[in-house]
């Protein structure tokens, strides 16, 4: 008998399968941890426009009603009057609301709204109110597809249903 140097093809089946278990288990939380990195850049973006409001405040006793009155660079987003997901908020002034290829700011009032505009999670995003300091998550069902709380509750740990008004979700952070 000749001794054997080889692998069987049961052995490589084994291998490949355990690959493959192992890619499926992987994959699904590397997405995640992709997306969680998306809203992380997102809200800090967010929370620097959100400390420019806070600033405006104080020093004129008003909020500010467009990006220019900040004092923040907002160069890589794009100005128009009616952004392709926050046209439908009746923006009418192309200071009012910002985006770029992956999401888009609208100032309110009281703060800043963020909606990622493609991928998986388009639709969701936040929400943040400079005044309180308070964060929100949200999902807008007009854009997003998927289960009720799988971006705020599973993706960003968010706590409960705060709201459900309109076409919108909103989770308590």
């Amino acid at each position: 008998m000749k001794n054997k140097q080889a692998f069987t093809l049961i052995e490589l089946l084994v291998v490949v399968l355990i690959i493959g278990i192992l890619a499926s288990v992987a994959l699904p939380q590397y997405e995640k941890a992709v997306w969680k990195s998306r809203a992380a850049n997102l809200r800090t973006l967010m929370s620097t426009i959100s400390t420019a409001q806070s600033t405006y405040f104080l020093a004129n006793g008003t909020q500010p009603t467009t990006f220019d009155e900040l004092t923040i660079d907002l160069n890589n987003l794009t100005a128009a009057a009616t952004p392709p997901l926050s046209g439908e908020y009746g923006m009418s002034s192309d200071d009012m609301a910002r985006y770029n290829d992956s999401f888009e700011l609208v100032l309110y009032p009281e703060g800043v709204i963020s909606h990622f505009r493609t991928g998986k999670y388009k639709g969701c995003g936040f929400m943040v109110n400079f005044k309180t300091g308070e964060w929100k998550c949200r999902e807008w069902y007009t854009y997003y597809t998927g289960p009720a709380g799988s971006f705020c509750q599973k993706v960003m740990q968010a706590g409960s249903l705060v709201t459900n008004q309109g076409s919108v979700r909103t989770y308590s952070m």
